[in-house]
Parts: C-alpha cells; sequence; structure tokens
C-alpha cells in the first residue's frame, strides 16, 4: 500500500533514519536506533474512512516527496 505522508514536528529525529532506510547506498548505522522505534507493533497508519488506527509493518518513507509505502501487519 502507499499514500501521502503528512510528517509533523514529532517526526523530526527519525528524518534522517526515513531518508537512509530507502538509500540502497546508505551506510547509515542502523544498529543506533533505539529497538523499542524498530518494533512493528508501534507503527500504524490512520485510516480517515474508518476513523481508527490500522497496525503496519515499519514503513519506507519518502521524506521529498511525501510518500509513504507499508504493508499491513496482519499479526
Amino acid at each position: 500500500m502507499y499514500g501521502t505522508i503528512h510528517l509533523n514536528d514529532n517526526s523530526k529525529p527519525y528524518q534522517e533514519y526515513f531518508r537512509e532506510m530507502v538509500d540502497e547506498d546508505s551506510t547509515f548505522e542502523f544498529e543506533s536506533i533505539d529497538p523499542e522505534s524498530l518494533d512493528d507493533e508501534n507503527w500504524s497508519v490512520f485510516d480517515e474512512n474508518e476513523g481508527k488506527y490500522l497496525g503496519i509493518d515499519i514503513p519506507a518513507i519518502h521524506i521529498e516527496d511525501t510518500t509513504i509505502a507499508w504493508r499491513w501487519r496482519w499479526r
């Protein structure tokens, strides 16, 4: 699935991670990320039609064009 993402100020600490995650040539030390942030249970999207949050796996976020791509968490 994909959509448009609207990042707020709370996302600033994660923006370097978002950029590096989608960069195939990245040398980013992903181990430096707080393990709790990488826990799939902490990720969701808000479905405006349903009016509720739905669980997703860790998404790929392309900040420059405001695109988010994800898979539903079925667990």
